[in-house]
């Protein structure tokens, strides 16, 4: 088997950071990185341990968005920068350079930077590029390939134009082609293009390729690590599996308690919400109070105040809940945020009828899995002659979905159908979604031509509904999927 000749062995001290960084064990990863740069006579080792740095603060302010966390990563890409000029391999000294560009693109996007990311991006890309160019053996440079690909082909189409016109090019499933073989090669990467690998194919190709199988397998090999159970748990959460993915996401959140780990308050929000989903509105109250009393960004703040609203309506406090709608406030331009403002503003003038709760009922079960209860309920729903019409839509999109869980592809496209003719709301995310449903049931029939002018149509929408981003990622995926047949 062809190999680089470029190959880098990870010395015993950098191996005893990368276990540190990966268990969540900051404090001491940073100590041994830093004593790597101390010690080490090699510049090459020296700026690998910078570039660990530098990814760390990456993850710490994506899942803290401090100021501090800022301003840390910014001390730590240009220290990174700096060790780079002493770095004499040129192949090593781009590809870190890629790297290098892609946490500042990373951390532009999480701080809705989206010039300084696109800019931060493109160096990222041409050095990419630059690596595989100069040698297609060089199984680092794929991971970093691997997630731009992602990136552009799941871009919004305001922006595929300019894409183009800027020499980007990929897909959705030329990524997970080159993260998958970063996994399967690369020696200093491979955690890392599995976490990116199991989310994208997760959150944008269903899971077709069981990327959720990486999580599982980073998740044993460091079972007591807040960040693989925590990305294990979100992704079995994604999956609709609220009772399994439990003690993973309980096991993320708590283990902060130990002083060697560092457990994000962010991850008490999906604590919180996949309580939620279970009907313990308690605890899910309790969570997420926590989350907003320690959480110093904005992302996922509204959408707390309002489930926290939404569990004490369900309990039957109306005045505490009106007092947490209220709270609700804009943050980025995040699909869950835009969602909480607009439904928040909604429950503040009108109180939840009995329907609606019936509705969150079935959501609920629907996000825990339990699709044996939406089929048995939602009856009681659809039997009722004075539902209004955006009621209506709902139930028929969450029969349609249970339908489609169960794998009973036909009957679901009837009741998506349903929703998609009368969605009560333009807003709502009830008719564009069973739009995009149909197409997951049509290529789960085997019926590629009907599943590609389903996803055709739901792109069709112009209206900025409830989720619109999420579903146009998902629709041009499963578009890229079926034209190139992975």
């Amino acid at each position: 088997m062809a190999q680089s000749k470029r190959d880098l062995p990870i010395t015993h001290a950098l191996k005893q950071g990368r276990e540190a960084f990966f268990a969540f064990r900051i404090n001491q990863a940073t100590q041994q990185f830093r004593q790597v740069i101390q010690n080490d006579k090699d510049p090459v080792n020296q700026a690998m341990a910078q570039y660990h740095l530098s990814a760390m603060a990456v993850w710490q302010f994506g899942f803290g968005q401090t100021t501090a966390g800022l301003n840390e990563f910014k001390t730590q890409n240009a220290a990174l920068n700096t060790a780079l000029r002493y770095v004499n391999d040129p192949l090593w000294r781009r590809f870190l350079t890629a790297e290098s560009a892609m946490h500042r693109a990373i951390v532009g996007v999480l701080r809705n930077d989206m010039l300084g990311a696109a800019m931060s991006g493109r160096e990222a890309y041409n050095n990419y590029v630059w690596c595989i160019e100069q040698d297609p053996y060089f199984e680092e440079a794929y991971k970093g390939m691997g997630l731009m690909q992602v990136l552009i082909g799941s871009a919004p189409r305001a922006y595929q134009g300019l894409l183009g016109f800027l020499g980007y090019r990929g897909t959705v499933q030329d990524g997970l082609n080159h993260l998958e073989r970063a996994i399967k090669k690369a020696k200093w990467v491979q955690e890392e293009a599995a976490i990116y690998f199991a989310l994208s194919d997760e959150i944008l190709n269903q899971n077709e390729r069981n990327g959720i199988q990486k999580l599982s397998e980073l998740q044993k090999a460091y079972p007591q690590s807040p960040l693989f159970n925590f990305l294990y748990g979100y992704a079995l959460r994604n999956k609709f599996k609220a009772r399994e993915a439990l003690p993973y996401l309980e096991a993320a959140a708590r283990s902060g308690k130990k002083s060697e780990t560092v457990s994000p308050a962010i991850f008490l929000f999906y604590l919180g919400e996949l309580y939620f989903r279970l009907n313990q509105y308690d605890e899910a109250i309790r969570d997420f109070t926590r989350f907003t009393q320690e959480f110093e960004g904005t992302t996922l703040v509204g959408q707390a105040y309002f489930k926290m609203g939404q569990a004490l309506e369900m309990g039957g406090d109306r005045t505490a809940a009106v007092a947490m709608y209220q709270k609700v406030k804009a943050g980025f331009a995040y699909d869950m945020d835009e969602f909480a403002l607009r439904q928040a503003a909604l429950r503040i003038e009108t109180p939840m009828t009995p329907v609606e709760k019936q509705l969150l009922r079935l959501q609920n079960a629907s996000d825990a899995g339990d699709y044996a209860f939406v089929l048995t309920e939602v009856e009681n729903i659809l039997s009722q002659t004075t539902i209004s019409s955006v009621n209506l839509a709902e139930a028929h999109y969450r029969k349609g979905l249970a339908l489609q869980k169960a794998q009973r592809y036909e009957e679901a496209i009837v009741f998506y159908a349903r929703a998609v003719q009368n969605p009560g709301d333009p807003l709502a995310k009830w008719g564009p979604y069973s739009q995009l449903y149909i197409g997951e049931c049509y290529e789960a029939l085997q019926q590629p031509e009907n599943a590609i002018l389903a996803y055709r149509k739901a792109l069709m929408y112009r209206e900025k509904f409830d989720y619109h981003k999420g579903l146009e990622q998902r629709a041009k995926t499963a578009l890229s999927r079926l034209k190139t047949g992975n």
